[in-house]
């Protein structure tokens, strides 16, 4: 006998003793609820065999005596005695009990607490035994089990959420208070001679000072000190007139890096001699990564804007003579929300503003539904989920919906597609229900979302660096095609193609990726867009997949369905049909691609 077995058949026993000392025949049952829930219907089934193999064996109609014959029937050491003998029957049972570990009797309502004839030692009525201890072996494993599984899920996605993000610490610390207000200020405030000095103090405060030590503090003082000098320059030029102050940028960012200082700082300037607008804006680095094409390297800062002057930033940017290129995450993720968060939502189509009927077949819906698929595929990789999605959406929508309320009631707050409330508004509209608190409930839950969507910020930045990385090479690549001083080539049905995104966009698609259907996405839905130089490359790119009569001047039905032939081809293929439209078109092969 298998050990479960045994264990069943001695609980089957168990709770033929407990209703036998009962004595009556409608509690057979209750002595079953002592144990497993996951087992009870086993032990019913046993109980209901043995009583049933009695009561046929027997003529006798007495419950006490019925039950202790089912005993006899379930146990392994069944003695032989008639069915009929009522005191044969009892001595057996007494006999065999008496050697059974002792148990508590239980005590059922009004019922009298025993039958047994076998025995007389009945405890008074009012007497309360103690409570059977309950053997649920299966169900407080499965218990534990369910809760842990539960718990460790939820751990994993709030626990997070308690622990600040490494842009809110930096934010705490006195570099990263510095370049928030405090540059802004000095910024806005260094043509006016005593606001500018008041604010250039706080930029390089002691504090400050302390934290990134005295060379970086003396590189970032002396950007801050050539800023409104390259302002005030007659040079001819905007390079020119910033010249020094791009080497003082430079020099800061550059030890910012080898400090491990996660800052960068950004600068342009316009208009005319002696009076040009300079603009020195802030990012808090959340990754820095070095891409190689060939023999260049390029250093790209992915940030986080920290300043609160209100420029609007390009996804990604390099000043002709700044070292670092700068991918704004702030703008990915706005664009993550605007065109990818919906499609992720339901792995349905995406990249199209119009919506689609389930009956609607059309080249566009296809190919709509197809980059939905592939997408979602890609990024439940880096554990973002449809659900994850829908959540995310969900915040977002209803913040806005309370953005729009707060509007109509004269507060300077528009709805976005960014995940994170700005800490400036944040700020401004604390201060405002501070001294006036008419609405303070509807601003409450406004900047309550911080915190709910804060919970699917993690999970959403590991996607939104997947289309990071794809938008990173997508510019870089340019870069490199122009550095490596590669020739326009000139293209029948153009007058002239950008041989820099071409080029890019193929070199793009010739490596290996994290996420190659991202990756292709990115450069057809640019040459949907109207973005000629990739609509050029996608139709070269097509022609390998069979197609022969495209129309290079717009995006018809053959594109979308070659491009939806392009996403559904095996990553490996489309790789070497890059590779190969590179070398044809540019009669060299594709740049050798690193990136760390």
């Amino acid at each position: 006998m298998s050990p479960k077995a045994g264990w069943l058949r001695r609980a089957v026993l168990d709770a033929l003793n407990d209703a036998a000392e009962i004595g009556l025949l409608e509690t057979v049952s209750m002595p079953v609820r002592a144990f497993d829930p996951f087992l009870r219907p086993m032990l019913r089934a046993g109980v209901k065999r043995a009583f049933e193999a009695a009561s046929k064996a027997t003529t006798i109609t007495e419950p006490g005596h019925i039950l202790r014959l089912a005993y006899l029937e379930a146990h392994p050491q069944k003695p032989n005695v008639n069915p009929n003998d009522i005191q044969a029957v009892a001595s057996a049972f007494g006999a065999l009990t008496a050697r059974a570990p002792k148990r508590d009797a239980i005590k059922v309502g009004g019922y009298r607490s025993t039958a047994s004839v076998a025995s007389d030692d009945v405890a008074p009525e009012s007497a309360a035994p103690p409570k059977r201890k309950k053997r649920w072996p299966v169900t407080t494993a499965f218990v534990a089990l369910l809760l842990v599984g539960t718990a460790v899920p939820i751990a994993v996605k709030v626990v997070p959420f308690f622990i600040p993000s490494p842009l809110a610490k930096f934010r705490q610390t006195p570099l990263g208070v510095a370049l928030g207000d405090p540059l802004t200020d000095f910024v806005l405030g260094y043509g006016k001679s005593g606001e500018g000095k008041a604010a250039k103090a706080n930029v390089v405060s002691p504090a400050v000072r302390t934290q990134i030590g005295p060379d970086a503090i003396a590189a970032l003082e002396d950007t801050l000190t050539r800023t409104p000098e390259a302002s005030a320059s007659e040079a001819a030029t905007p390079d020119e007139a910033l010249g020094d102050l791009f080497k003082s940028v430079n020099k800061t960012n550059q030890l910012f890096s080898d400090g491990n200082i996660p800052a960068l700082l950004h600068v342009y300037g316009e208009g005319y001699p002696g009076r040009r607008a300079v603009w020195l804006v802030s990012y808090f680095v959340e990754r820095r990564t070095f891409l190689s094409y060939d023999n260049l390297r390029f250093s790209v800062a992915w940030g986080r804007r920290i300043d609160t002057l209100n420029l609007n930033d390009a996804h990604a940017y390099k000043g002709a003579q700044e070292d670092w290129a700068i991918l704004s995450l702030n703008k990915i993720e706005e664009q993550f929300v605007e065109k990818w968060l919906g499609g992720l939502e339901t792995c349905g189509p995406m990249g199209f503003v119009q919506q689609f009927k389930e009956d609607d077949h059309s080249a566009q819906a296809e190919l709509a539904r197809e980059a939905g698929k592939r997408a979602c595929e890609e990024v439940k990789k880096v554990n973002f989920s449809p659900s994850d999605a829908a959540s995310l959406n969900r915040h977002i929508e209803d913040r806005n919906r309370l953005a729009v309320a707060l509007r109509d009631a004269n507060f300077s707050v528009m709805p976005n597609s960014r995940m994170e409330i700005a800490p400036s508004i944040v700020r401004s509209l604390r201060e405002h229900i501070e001294r006036d608190s008419r609405h303070k409930s509807l601003v409450e839950s406004y900047l309550k979302y911080n915190d709910r969507i804060a919970v699917y910020r993690r999970s959403a930045d590991a996607a939104i660096a997947l289309i990071a990385a794809v938008e990173e090479e997508g510019f870089v690549g340019q870069l490199a095609h122009e550095a490596l001083g590669k020739d326009r080539p000139h293209v029948p049905g153009f007058r002239s193609i950008d041989s820099g995104k071409f080029a890019s966009a193929l070199t793009l698609l010739a490596h290996a990726q994290a996420s190659p259907r991202i990756a292709l996405w990115y450069v057809i839905r640019r040459a949907i867009d109207g973005d000629r130089d990739l609509r050029f490359a996608c139709e070269s790119l097509f022609e390998k997949l069979g197609s022969s009569n495209m129309d290079s001047n717009w995006v018809d039905d053959e594109f979308m369905v070659f491009a939806k032939k392009a996403l559904e081809t095996d990553p490996a293929e489309i790789r070497r049909l890059a590779a190969l439209v590179y070398r044809e078109v540019l009669g060299r092969a594709p740049p050798t691609f690193a990136r760390r």
